[in-house]
């Protein structure tokens, strides 16, 4: 009989454990989902330098450089970002500021 309450014991006390730990697990999700609730996944940043009367598209960060490469180029296009944005991806766009 001692073999049987020791074992549930064990049981239960696992059991607990286990309970203890999903719930610490679902807080967690629950504060990393509140945490990044506002920030859009889909979004990438591009500079546009004009050169020659010609405006570049350069890749800023890695989902933008990750676009080039597999485009297998070092700049994008316009139609690039038409296709990048039906995709869903919002665009940043940085400017160089013009020297006079």
């Amino acid at each position: 009989m001692h073999n049987i309450h020791t074992s549930l014991s064990q049981i239960f006390n696992q059991a607990g454990k286990r309970q203890i730990q999903e719930d610490l697990l679902m807080e967690s999700i629950s504060e990393l989902e509140e945490r990044t609730q506002n920030i859009p996944v889909n979004e990438m940043t591009v500079r546009v330098v004009s050169k020659y009367g010609n405006d570049l598209i350069y890749p800023v960060d890695h989902k933008a450089h990750i676009f080039a490469q597999l485009l297998g180029q070092a700049t994008l296009t316009r139609t690039n970002i038409k296709y990048i944005k039906a995709l869903g991806f919002e665009i940043h766009i940085k400017y160089d500021e013009v020297k006079l």
